[in-house]
């Protein structure tokens, strides 16, 4: 809230910092997206005003989605057979020995 007068006090935009962490807004009502970890944009970006009372993520480099949670670098063609991800260290799923069980591709 601004200055306050008379009972009365006139609501401020607040600053970026002034809201509690993961919420902006003039109310600090808008709440940011939050992963499946239950961290602020997954950990993968940070949380920005869009427009209005709203927000969203800003995604790190090789992280997209509303809440910055998939990783775009997970298909990777560099990958030997059987793995992929940023490191090639996600094994493809498998049955019986056939990846995605024969029904699929692994990415």
């Amino acid at each position: 809230w601004g200055e306050c007068g008379n009972e009365q006090c006139t609501p401020v935009v607040n600053p970026k910092h002034s809201c509690q962490e993961g919420t902006h807004g003039v109310d600090c009502t808008a709440s940011c997206p939050v992963g499946d970890d239950g961290k602020i944009c997954s950990g993968h970006g940070t949380c920005e005003p869009t427009m209005a009372n709203l927000v969203g993520c800003t995604c790190a480099d090789n992280w997209q989605g509303p809440a910055c949670a998939t990783d775009n670098t997970a298909i990777d063609e560099t990958c030997p057979p059987g793995f992929f991800g940023h490191n090639c260290d996600k094994p493809c799923p498998t049955y019986e020995n056939e990846i995605c069980s024969g029904h699929g591709i692994c990415p």
